[in-house]
């Protein structure tokens, strides 16, 4: 019986092989000191390409020994004649055809084109980040770089990963799977670690169609129950989690001598008309009332910040509805928007930026 199940389980293995994973995941989340995840150092990789809804030629991704796309510009100390702008943010940063068609790559393009051609900016955005870990990867990496101006683009994840994944505010992605990989790790009893060896079975996935979440009873289940999901005061703390993590950036802006631009970004909820298979992404009547109520009270408590620490070189920008009139398909999920929709989101980043005299001009200009 044994043997049998031992060639069962190799064929399998031999199957999935052949099925199609997220694009890119292998170098998406490599686990790391403090940020929890980020991308795996070094890492060089052709990838089906999301941004053009895969239609194009693979998307060529190259990651530095810090996990964040390559980019040989960054170099320690930086240019005294440069002005050094970091981008942080979520896979809505980070993705690009190519790194050129990034949103940070796309508005450097457009400062230089306004006479800016001072300004170098850098790409240090995560697929799946949330704004804790972008407080930490401010904190552990990007202020020793001495950055002159550092912009904060998020929100959605903040918002809608509570929602459908780990519903702790403010934790990073799926971090409950970490969680359960520790206790079964440390064996506490045989159940455990039965249901770890099936959760790895390549024929428990097949013949299932998932794989089995280890421990006893569904822990996003237990995990809902814990937190009150849902409920007026979970969906308080979701925000307020987040807004206390740009204040903490502001406070370290503050600390270490620049300038913060926090950037409220759209999702796919806000823009009308939804044109091709837009529509399909939109989600049911319960997540949407959703985003409205948690976006009602983000950008409240934008207007509430830029009132408390727009006068010291912080500010909180809210353009979560610059695509709401554009009559054409851009976003191919709930929140990524294809390389136009990402020049189309640095335009509003960068007009807004010129109305609050940013980015800083240079010490020698």
């Amino acid at each position: 019986m044994l043997l049998s199940l031992g060639v069962l389980e190799l064929g399998a293995r031999r199957l999935r092989s052949g099925v199609a994973a997220e694009p890119g995941a292998e170098i998406y989340r490599t686990p790391c000191p403090y940020l929890m995840f980020a991308g795996k150092p070094g890492a060089v990789a052709d990838i089906a390409d999301c941004m053009t809804r895969y239609q194009g030629p693979p998307a060529h991704v190259e990651m530095d020994e810090m996990g964040v796309r390559r980019d040989d510009r960054i170099t320690q100390p930086k240019r005294p004649d440069a002005t050094r702008i970091v981008v942080l943010g979520g896979s809505t940063v980070f993705l690009g055809s190519t790194s050129a068609d990034t949103i940070p790559a796309r508005l450097e393009r457009l400062l230089h084109e306004g006479g800016r051609t001072d300004v170098e900016v850098f790409n240090f955005g995560v697929v799946s980040y949330v704004s804790g870990q972008d407080l930490m990867m401010l904190l552990h990496r990007v202020a020793d770089l001495s950055p002159d101006m550092v912009i904060a683009y998020g929100g959605g994840n903040d918002i809608f990963t509570p929602f459908g994944y780990d519903p702790r505010p403010g934790y990073p992605y799926n971090f409950f799977m970490v969680e359960d990989a520790i206790a079964t790790a440390r064996g506490t009893n045989s159940w455990d670690l039965l249901s770890a060896l099936a959760a790895r079975s390549a024929l428990v996935s097949l013949t299932r169609g998932q794989p089995l979440t280890t421990g006893t009873g569904d822990p996003l289940t237990r995990l809902r129950e814990q937190v009150g999901y849902r409920s007026a005061g979970w969906e308080d703390r979701v925000v307020a989690t987040y807004i206390g993590n740009l204040e903490k950036m502001a406070a370290l802006a503050q600390g270490f001598g620049f300038k913060l631009a926090a950037v409220l970004q759209p999702m796919l909820h806000f823009k009308t008309p939804h044109v091709g298979r837009e529509s399909q992404f939109v989600g049911d009547a319960d997540f949407s009332d959703y985003l409205d109520r948690q976006y009602d009270r983000t950008r409240k408590a934008y207007v509430d910040l830029e009132q408390r620490h727009g006068g010291g070189g912080c500010h909180f920008i809210d353009i979560s509805l610059c695509l709401r009139d554009c009559n054409r398909e851009l976003y191919w999920d709930l929140i990524h928007t294809d390389n136009e929709g990402n020049g189309l989101i640095a335009r509003a980043i960068k007009a807004a930026l010129r109305e609050r005299g940013l980015p800083p001009a240079r010490a020698s200009q």
